[in-house]
This record gives structure tokens, C-alpha cells and sequence, in this order.
């Protein structure tokens, strides 16, 4: 598969590849795939872990289509991604973070945190809430960490196992 291709394209849905092109030539999370997916009226751009050299090609091949209500920071907003750029042709109004809760590269960087506060961005993250489940009914984005579909029991249960293989 290459930028450009149409993965998915029903009435009300669409699933649209648009990086890394069939000759690009980066290190491996500057080829990360970026998606973008339409549900109806909501649209979200998934960034994996794109950089900034992603980030410029993407603006620069991709210009308005990149438009999208939710973006998923590139490299668990490291400050390697989501320059202002790329963030400014993108214009989300919900930033989602993928990272760990006090990882060892300290993700997500403070000055993206910045750049995403100066444009009004809600940020989730799930350092913050853990998992997070992303839902459409195509007018509008639901969030919502997973602990809150499961019951305590269900946890204990879970945790019960991970520890017996632990020991």
C-alpha cells in the first residue's frame, strides 16, 4: 500500500492512506502510515509515529484534505512532531496523546503541550486516563477512558491473572 490509496470509501465512510508515498525515504517513524477516516460530519487523522519531515511532506501533498476535527499527535507528542505547520493546516479541535504515564522519554513534550494549548485544542491523553475508546456517530467524537465500560470486579479479575503469571 502507498499514499493515496482509498482503503475504505462506503456512503458515509472513509478510510484514506496518505503517507508514506511508495518512494519515500525517511527513517522508520517518519514511514509510519498516517489514515485519515471520515465518518459522516467527523473526521480524524491518525499520525502514528510521524514527524516533522512527515508532517511538512503531508502539508505539502495533502494541503486542505488534512482538515480534520481530531488528530492523533505524531511520536506520543514528542517534540519532534506536530509542528506548528502541519498543526495549523489540520486545525483539530481534540489532540489525542498516546504515551505512557512517566515514560523515559518524557512524552508528551511540554512545548507541544504549549502548541496545542495556544490554539484551544482539548487534549486527551493516555498517560492521564489510560486507555481511551474513540466512537462516531458521524455528527460528533465520543472519548472515553475504557475503565469506565467495565465493572470493578472485571479488573480485579483481570489483575488476578496478570499477577499469577508474574509469579
Amino acid at each position: 500500500v502507498a499514499a493515496g490509496e482509498i482503503l475504505v470509501r462506503e456512503p458515509g465512510y472513509g478510510l484514506y492512506l496518505l503517507s508514506p508515498p511508495q518512494d519515500w525515504v525517511a527513517n522508520s517513524n517518519e514511514r509510519s502510515i498516517v489514515l485519515k477516516a471520515v465518518h459522516g460530519d467527523c473526521s480524524a487523522l491518525l499520525t502514528g509515529d510521524a514527524g516533522e519531515k512527515s508532517e511538512r511532506m503531508l502539508v505539502a501533498n495533502w494541503d486542505e484534505f488534512l482538515d480534520s476535527d481530531l488528530l492523533k499527535l505524531g511520536h506520543h507528542g514528542s517534540n519532534t512532531a506536530s509542528c506548528g505547520e502541519f498543526l495549523e493546516q489540520v486545525s483539530p479541535e481534540y489532540g489525542l496523546i498516546s504515551c505512557g504515564r512517566n515514560n523515559r522519554y518524557g512524552h508528551p513534550a511540554t512545548e507541544v503541550l504549549e502548541r496545542f494549548d495556544q490554539k484551544a485544542v482539548q487534549l486527551c491523553r493516555t498517560d492521564v486516563t489510560g486507555t481511551l475508546e474513540l466512537t462516531s456517530d458521524g455528527r460528533r467524537w465520543q472519548l472515553q477512558p475504557v475503565w469506565w465500560q467495565r465493572s470493578l470486579g472485571e479488573y480485579r479479575s483481570e489483575w488476578s491473572s496478570l499477577t499469577e503469571k508474574w509469579k
